[in-house]
């Protein structure tokens, strides 16, 4: 029986957003509901493999956008070694580092609105803050509207394993938008992630988020909301999404 496809229909016309994340299928997990709302979806925290090259064209041509590595292509080695090393990356993940991969793609004066991690990173990993806090930096300064998911994951291990929570913030002064995850594409993809052959020397988990649907208990129409509107960031000083960002613990450092 052969392989089920996403079937793919597309019009092509210029959406003047784009999506910017840290990792290869937070894309899928977070933004899935508007990947046909934007010209180019931009990777910025760690590299690909070839193997990440190999999945995302499974499901990329589905979509009007270009996928965009902004830390380019590295080999399997490289990357277990250095990038999924917490000690020696952090000499690269850094403020600096992403303000000069983003910065002329934000600056872009075709691009008129970005979306990416909320302040709080979802779960507070990491470098989804800090993408967050760099994209919101820059769209300040070029006066660009940024748009994020209203999700808050919080992950409890337990003897069978982690067991992922989800929940949102009211944030009821702030513009709204919704987005429906349709299960069966989001189900397909996940499985071009699973299925991708493992190189057997340097072995990567190329889908880093819980196996199946997760949106199913907590509905799977999703909140995002207009985190910077028009140069100004409306989350400085918030207390529900200081007080998020205080309560997690971090992942991912």
């Amino acid at each position: 029986m052969p392989k089920q496809v996403l079937s793919c229909t597309t019009d092509y016309q210029k959406k003047n957003a784009i999506l910017v994340i840290s990792h290869c299928d937070d894309e899928i997990i977070f933004f899935l509901p508007f990947l046909n709302h934007f010209d180019k979806v931009i990777i910025a925290s760690l590299p690909a493999t070839s193997a990440h090259t190999n999945i995302v064209n499974k499901y990329s041509r589905c979509y009007d956008a270009n996928w965009y590595f902004a830390r380019g292509i590295t080999s399997y080695q490289t990357y277990i070694e250095y990038w999924l090393n917490k000690d020696k990356r952090q000499e690269s993940i850094t403020d600096y580092s992403y303000d000069v991969a983003l910065r002329d793609l934000i600056a872009d004066p075709d691009v008129h609105e970005i979306w990416t991690h909320n302040p709080y990173g979802e779960y507070s990993h990491h470098h989804h803050k800090q993408v967050s806090k760099i994209v919101r930096k820059l769209a300040v300064e070029y006066n660009k509207d940024v748009w994020c998911p209203n999700i808050v994951c919080t992950l409890t291990e337990t003897p069978e394993g982690t067991e992922y929570y989800y929940d949102s913030l009211s944030l009821s002064y702030y513009l709204k938008r919704y987005g429906y995850f349709s299960e069966e594409t989001y189900l397909q993809i996940q499985n071009y992630f699973l299925e991708e052959p493992k190189n057997e020397t340097f072995p990567i988990n190329y889908w880093t988020w819980q196996k199946g649907f997760p949106y199913t208990e907590a509905g799977i129409e999703r909140e995002y909301f207009l985190a910077v509107a028009e140069g100004q960031d409306l989350t400085i000083n918030d207390p529900e999404i200081e007080w998020i960002k205080n309560s997690l613990p971090v992942y991912g450092v």
